[in-house]
C-alpha cells in the first residue's frame, strides 16, 4: 500500500490550521491579560499616590492643630517640611484629578472635586484652628470614602 499524497497534505494543512488559530488565540489572550494587569497597575499607584497625599495634608493640620491648642509653636524644620508635603499632596491629588477617569473612577474623581472645595472653603475660616478642624475633617471623609472606591475599583476584597 502507498502514501496517500492527497490525504497527507490535507492533513498537514489541517494541522497548520490549527496551529495558527491556537497561537493566534493564545496571543490574544495573553495580550489582552497583560493590558488587564498593566491597567490595574496604574490604577493601583494613582490610588495609593491619592492616599498617601491625602495623609500628608491630614499630618499637616494635625499637627499644626495640636500645637495651636498646647499653644506652642512648630520648630521651623518640621514646619517647612509639613508646608511641602502638603503642598507637593495638594498638587499630586489636582493633578489626579486633571488626569481624572483616565486612570480612577468617575466616583474617585467627583471625592476629591469636593474635597478640593472643601479645602478652599477651610482657607476662609477666621480661626486657625477652625480652618484645621474643617481641613481635618473634610481630609478624613475623603480618606474614608476614597478607600472604599479604590477597594471597588480595584475589585479588592
Amino acid at each position: 500500500m502507498g502514501i496517500s499524497w492527497p490525504t497527507l497534505i490535507g492533513n498537514l494543512i489541517i494541522g497548520v490550521i490549527i496551529a495558527v488559530v491556537s497561537s493566534y488565540v493564545t496571543v490574544t489572550f495573553a495580550l489582552k491579560r497583560f493590558y488587564s494587569e498593566k491597567r490595574w497597575e496604574r490604577k493601583e499607584k494613582a490610588y495609593t499616590r491619592i492616599i498617601e497625599a491625602l495623609h500628608y495634608i491630614w499630618n499637616h493640620a494635625d499637627h499644626n492643630y495640636k500645637a495651636a491648642m498646647l499653644n506652642k509653636d512648630i520648630p521651623d524644620e518640621i514646619d517647612l517640611r509639613l508646608m511641602d508635603e502638603m503642598n507637593k499632596s495638594v498638587a499630586e491629588l489636582r493633578k489626579q484629578i486633571d488626569i481624572g477617569t483616565f486612570v480612577v473612577s468617575e466616583e474617585a474623581v467627583k471625592v476629591l472635586g469636593i474635597l478640593m472645595k472643601e479645602l478652599d472653603r477651610s482657607t476662609k475660616n477666621k480661626l486657625w484652628t477652625e480652618h484645621l478642624t474643617t481641613k481635618m475633617e473634610a481630609t478624613e471623609k475623603c480618606l474614608a470614602e476614597m478607600r472604599t472606591i479604590a477597594r471597588k475599583d480595584l475589585k479588592l476584597p
